[in-house]
């Protein structure tokens, strides 16, 4: 009895490198789920969006802006209870922008800011009863990209609305501003 004992002493006791082997897996489990987590996390940025949060001033996300390589043109202005800042024309969604902005709400009870891309559809005559080419291009690149249709909505104005909620505190919407003429806009706020 007291050599089966040693043997299975033996056999629990004897380093045969398992040890390090489960480490080994641990670790490899771990940095394939901190890779994953990563590449979701910056899977989740589109094209033409800047991560930006309500909560900063228009200097913070103009920086932010710039900083993901955009122009400025032109110095920042104040208007309609926003300050803005513009920037010059991108390539965007397989088609050229006019240009870009950012705006951050002026007033603290209303924090808001939004990234706009602007475009031109190939006529004027385009319009939200009859997009154009380039906005159905973009509308189509932006619904694969989420994952689903936008919805609809219309503003105060009775402009025609397309967005997609992307989580609590950040939607997508593309509108008309004129015929012809239509912006993709991120918008980020507080709940």
């Amino acid at each position: 009895m007291d050599n089966q004992e040693k043997v299975i002493a033996k056999k629990w006791y004897n380093q045969d490198g398992s040890e390090i082997k489960r480490v080994i897996a641990v670790l490899l489990v771990v940095i394939i789920a901190a890779a994953g987590i990563i590449w979701y996390s910056s899977s989740m940025s589109m094209p033409g969006e800047v991560k930006l949060n309500a909560d900063i001033n228009i200097e913070e996300a103009d920086r932010l802006v710039q900083k993901a390589g955009y122009i400025p043109n032109g110095e920042i202005q104040s208007k309609e209870g926003f300050q803005y800042r513009y920037y010059e024309s991108s390539k965007l969604y397989r088609n050229t922008t006019v240009g870009s902005s950012v705006g951050v709400a002026t007033d603290p009870t209303k924090k808001a800011v939004m990234f706009a891309h602007y475009f031109e559809d190939e006529t004027e005559q385009n319009n939200a009863e009859n997009p154009g080419a380039v906005f159905m291009t973009v509308k189509k690149e932006l619904s694969s990209r989420i994952g689903r249709k936008p919805g609809e909505t219309t503003t105060k104005d009775g402009t025609l609305v397309w967005f997609w909620r992307r989580s609590e505190t950040t939607q997508v919407s593309m509108l008309y501003k004129k015929d012809g003429a239509f912006e993709v806009r991120f918008e980020y706020f507080n709940p």
